[in-house]
């Protein structure tokens, strides 16, 4: 992969609330796509890869959450 890369998202979350309950679909996620990169998402039905693609593009909004950086 050269220069900068065409998706990158570190800790994305994405959580509804229904009625009381919180269910989060995504947990701190974090992915690199390069130009030219071929990215496969796989998993079972429900396993937020609708959601992801939906984030990533615009179409949802993340849920906010707080990330701690990482120490090196």
């Amino acid at each position: 992969m050269s220069g900068a890369p065409l998706v990158e998202v570190r800790g994305l979350t994405k959580a509804y609330t229904e009625g009381d309950v919180e269910r989060v679909v995504l947990r701190d996620v974090d992915a690199t796509i390069g130009r030219g990169e071929l990215a496969v998402l796989l998993g079972r039905s429900g396993s937020g890869k609708s959601t992801f693609l939906n984030l990533i593009s615009g179409i949802d909004l993340p849920t906010l959450t707080c990330r701690r950086p990482v120490r090196s």
